[in-house]
């Protein structure tokens, strides 16, 4: 029997409920030459039989066993492929028909690993108007993965090769495609498709829901280890801090501001000298950030316009002309507003 060209594995851990539709919306793909692999987890509820159900020789059901979670099912799927690509697939997920024609066709294109994005769905499949459209250049795909996770785990296919003997981590509980994900896209031509490909189904039985905790921690042992990487032993206040770059609300306090421009020039320095990124892309991307620091910083008026300038962070991004008139925007009005004289709180002992 020939390979086929494509290996799509899907996790499959109590998803009765669900797989049938993710693996209908697989089947029906206008692309063909692939097989599907779906790796139960240790199910205790229908999903193995449904999957028995359907009547195509390009589903295989392996595995059985215990639970050992996402990570463990994926490599057991990347160790029974046959194809020249890997795809990855959730089951509880939809595919739009074109999903797999589209990102294969990028491989054929000289990309090595393509992703697109995904419409948010919930439990009983209706939209929640929630989307990942995130517009990102290939060459700053890399760098972005430093700070967060900008590539959904279904419908995402990569050449064989880039897997180089490379494991998803089974000691991470949650994240661990956003982990491997991270260490393989480094130096490869990435793709991430501005089109929607993928229904992602949230809803309360997500293990993201249900371990939130969890996947606080999980997060900053993946930031620790792309640190790590560029030779940076990061302290739990600079992963605290790395962590919330870019989630900055109204108000970021100055000290904030000064401590996050630190760290920003630090990540550069180091990359200069372990070059893990390509350092046009790299310094756009802290630039970005650097931006996003100060635009939550407004209020502090022209303290911050200055700060935001002097920076050699500044010289590394053009931002838009509307991003820049809302920068001085804020600015101005966090100025009229500190000049406006301080009212102090009523006296609780005199009458008002």
């Amino acid at each position: 029997m020939p390979s086929p060209e494509v290996s799509i594995i899907m996790p499959l851990y109590n998803a009765a409920a669900h797989v049938r539709e993710a693996i209908g919306s697989i089947l029906y793909q206008t692309y063909r030459d692939f097989e599907l692999l779906v790796i139960d987890d240790g199910s205790t509820d229908d999903g193995p039989d449904i999957v028995r159900s359907f009547d195509d020789s390009r589903i295989r059901l392996i595995g059985g066993g215990a639970n050992a979670g996402p990570a463990s099912a994926r490599n057991r799927g990347v160790s029974e492929a046959r194809g020249r690509a890997i795809a990855f697939f959730d089951s509880d997920d939809i595919a739009l028909p074109d999903m797999l024609g589209t990102v294969f066709g990028c491989i054929e294109g000289g990309y090595e690993i393509i992703a697109g994005w995904y419409d948010e769905i919930e439990g009983k499949g209706e939209a929640t108007g929630r989307s990942s459209k995130s517009r990102l250049a290939p060459d700053k795909i890399a760098s972005a993965m430093l700070f967060r996770n900008c590539i959904g785990t279904s419908g995402l296919l990569m050449k064989r090769e880039c897997l180089d003997g490379q494991l998803f981590d089974e000691s991470l509980k949650l994240a661990s495609d956003y982990d491997m994900w991270a260490r393989l896209i480094v130096g490869r031509r990435a793709l991430l498709l501005p089109r929607v490909l993928v229904h992602y189904r949230s809803h309360p039985d997500n293990l993201t829901h249900r371990k939130a905790d969890v996947a606080a921690g999980c997060l900053r042992h993946i930031y620790a280890r792309q640190l790590t990487r560029l030779g940076i032993e990061a302290s739990a206040e600079e992963l605290e801090l790395h962590a919330r770059l870019g989630s900055f609300t109204v108000g970021t306090p100055q000290e904030t501001v000064l401590a996050a421009e630190r760290w920003l020039l630090k990540l550069d320095a180091a990359n200069a000298a372990t070059r893990v990124y390509f350092q046009g892309p790299f310094r756009e991307t802290l630039g970005d950030y650097w931006y996003a620091v100060c635009h939550s910083a407004g209020a502090h008026g022209l303290w911050t316009l200055r700060e935001y300038h002097d920076s050699p962070l500044a010289k590394w991004i053009t931002p838009t002309a509307k991003q820049q008139y809302e920068l001085m925007r804020l600015s101005a009005r966090g100025a009229v507003k500190n000049l406006l004289p301080r009212r102090e709180p009523p006296d609780a002992s005199l009458p008002h």
